[in-house]
Order: C-alpha cells, then sequence, then structure tokens
C-alpha cells in the first residue's frame, strides 16, 4: 500500500503528518473501485470502503501545501479546503482524470482564492501528468 510505503520512505520527517483517510467536501464513507489502475475510482460498485474527510477539519494549520491526484475526485476535496486555500496554501493539482478539469478546477480554485497565481505543466508525451499549480502572491 501507498501509505506504508510512504510512512517508510519518510520516516523521521517531523513536519509530514499521515492520515489514513480520503479527502472530501464532507467527513462521509465512500466506495472506491481501486484494482491498482488509471481507471481506479469513487464509484458505488467498488469494494473498497474509504472514510473521507474535509481538508479544513482535519488540517488545524492556517496553510499546508495540498497535492491532489486522487482520481478525479479534485473538486470535491478542493470544496474540502476552502478556509486552507483561502489563506493561501500552495496546492499542485492533477488535471487529467477528466477533460473539463482543465478549466473547472482552475475556476474553482480561483473562486475560493482569486489572488493565487496559476501554472500549468504537463510532464509527458501521452494525456496524463497534466498539473496546475496553485501558488500565493509573493
Amino acid at each position: 500500500m501507498n501509505l506504508v510505503k510512504a510512512r517508510e520512505n519518510l520516516a523521521g520527517i517531523p513536519q509530514i503528518n499521515f492520515l489514513g483517510k480520503g479527502a472530501w467536501d464532507q467527513n462521509c464513507t465512500l466506495s472506491f473501485a481501486g484494482d491498482g489502475t488509471a481507471t481506479s475510482s469513487v464509484a458505488p460498485e467498488g469494494k473498497v470502503s474509504v472514510e473521507c474527510v474535509r481538508l479544513d477539519d482535519v488540517i488545524e494549520a492556517e496553510r499546508a501545501f495540498i497535492k491532489m491526484d486522487i482520481e478525479g475526485a479534485e473538486q470535491q476535496a478542493i470544496n474540502g479546503a476552502t478556509r486552507l486555500i483561502r489563506n493561501g496554501s500552495p496546492l499542485a493539482v492533477c488535471l487529467y482524470h477528466s477533460p473539463s478539469h482543465l478549466w473547472e478546477i482552475p475556476k474553482l480554485i480561483l473562486d475560493i482564492n482569486p489572488a493565487l497565481r496559476l501554472y500549468l505543466r504537463h510532464y509527458t508525451d501521452g494525456w496524463d501528468e497534466t498539473v496546475l499549480y496553485a501558488l500565493p502572491p509573493q
């Protein structure tokens, strides 16, 4: 499991807190269809139950670096992190899970905090691995 590997590889770094939960716009339990491929996603027919939380409810700090590659659930997770985003938390959000994410996610972020500066970077020759970076003004 990725969380286990992350805990092993990042052990000893006190600034990192691990929380084995999903990020969403409300505190709930969702079904996840996860087979370790690019088709993994939140789905009613999923066989894995995932406890989900609002980032605003579990991160007490004023700001935190937020990185999201959460299989199409980015918009819901952003809606659960509005306090953090309003406070200028820097973000790295994957935009390739749905074609409409290319414009919907930047608009959503700017609706929450119009002062953030947006940067788009594509990392591969294929269609995936496009990341939006949202940074507070200097």
